[in-house]
């Protein structure tokens, strides 16, 4: 049987203390910084200082180059996540602008999508400190499921920003982060590690050079679902 709650029991609760007020407001402060895409990229500071250590303790050449790869992929997707989310609010910010009550099914989709995809990578990023191998292939996996999922990506500047992305477009971005993952399995067996670290390097720079090239003619900048080979952009 339900005791009843008299008043005297209610003067005898604990009251609140001001340390839990300061704690709260704390808590509400980071939470918001976290959320701006201003202050994502300090989340992958520490797991870049944990790759960097990698790089610098005794270890094999190809797992020294692999860190090394692993660092500057981490200080990219910090980059693309600050540029995702400063995309999303822009969208956000029209769509609210035009008195749209609500956003469209798949834009909240590619939101969570996306928030998602962060904190999948930064568990990639961190893990890698301990185990790289396995991290890269948590990161990989992350830009697979992303390629796979992200039905549309971002033009914040374009006419109409939400801009449909066909399966057929991002069949290649999957396909070749899956290729990634195998490569991965096989460094993680020592089949010929260091051929495949190297061969993942050439992959890398051949990426990063054509990304300079389209990025530099675009006068938009691209999204998340953009992604290629061993990263997501």
């Amino acid at each position: 049987m339900a005791q009843s709650v008299s008043k005297l029991d209610l003067l005898l609760l604990p009251s609140p203390k001001l340390g839990d007020f300061l704690f709260l407001d704390a808590l509400f402060v980071f939470l918001t910084m976290i959320a701006s895409h201003r202050f994502i990229p300090l989340l992958f500071l520490p797991a870049g200082v944990g790759l960097l250590g990698q790089i610098l303790a005794d270890g094999c050449l190809d797992q020294r180059l692999l860190a090394l790869g692993f660092l500057l992929l981490a200080v990219d997707q910090a980059r693309m996540a600050s540029l995702d989310l400063a995309n999303i609010q822009l969208v956000q910010a029209r769509i609210a602008s035009l008195g749209a009550a609500t956003a469209s099914s798949s834009f909240t989709a590619l939101i969570r999508l996306t928030w998602g995809t962060i904190f999948w990578e930064l568990v990639g990023f961190y893990g890698g400190a301990f185990n790289l191998g396995w991290g890269i292939i948590l990161v990989l996996s992350s830009q697979v499921c992303f390629n796979a999922l992200a039905r549309i990506h971002l033009k914040p500047n374009a006419e109409d920003p939400l801009v449909p992305k066909p399966l057929g477009e991002r069949g290649g971005l999957v396909l070749a982060n899956g290729c990634g993952i195998g490569l991965m399995l096989l460094w993680l067996a020592r089949i010929t590690p260091l051929t495949i670290v190297l061969g993942l390097w050439v992959i890398a720079l051949i990426y990063a050079g054509s990304k300079i090239v389209l990025e530099s003619r675009s006068p938009v900048k691209p999204s998340n679902c953009e992604a290629f080979s061993i990263r997501q952009t």
